[in-house]
């Protein structure tokens, strides 16, 4: 079965520009490929001041998380030490296993696809329409793979960006302060 929701739309932050955006810059910092005639320190200076500004970019999301994020913060903030543990490993036995369930059929469909493109590809007149309509549906397939393999850590890299842009945005108003006792 195809995935009610895709991971872009449970999980805005991660999915989001901004996120790439930011981790580039993080390995820009201390790669300097792009340095040009700055300086070292002058470049630096501009990398952290550019992450800065996507992380408060990001911080405007923090008004809109999925019920989903929402959920799943309000519940790890509640609870602490062993039945917080308990919650997170119960939680990735399901995920795991949603996965599990889903991944088998959408691989064999995948590769009937990849078979059926090898057919319209190996006759000698070529097919357009027929061939662009078999890798439109490989496309969703591969998309629904991606969606179908969502576990624990797409979850708590979430939170990690929550925490990242209530952090770096501290003093900014209207940010929930509870969100900075997250574990």
């Amino acid at each position: 079965g195809h995935p009610d929701h895709s991971i872009k739309e449970l999980l805005p932050l991660q999915s989001s520009d901004l996120w790439q955006k930011w981790a580039f810059k993080e390995k820009e910092q201390y790669r300097h490929t792009l340095r040009g005639d700055h300086g070292i320190k002058e470049y630096g200076a501009q990398q952290r001041k550019q992450m800065k500004q996507i992380r408060i970019e990001q911080s405007g999301h923090l008004k809109h998380l999925t019920p989903l994020t929402q959920l799943f913060v309000r519940t790890i903030l509640s609870h602490k030490g062993s039945v917080r543990k308990y919650f997170l490993h119960c939680l990735q036995l399901i995920l795991d296993n949603l996965s599990r369930k889903q991944l088998p059929d959408i691989r064999t469909q995948y590769r009937q696809k990849r078979g059926e493109l090898q057919n319209i590809l190996a006759r000698k007149i070529a097919n357009e329409s027929a061939e662009k309509v078999c890798r439109h549906e490989m496309d969703q397939l591969s998309r629904m793979l991606i969606d179908s393999t969502f576990g624990m850590e797409h979850l708590l890299r979430e939170v990690c960006q929550i925490y990242e842009a209530i952090k770096a945005c501290k003093n900014q108003p209207g940010l929930d302060k509870q969100m900075f006792h997250l574990p």
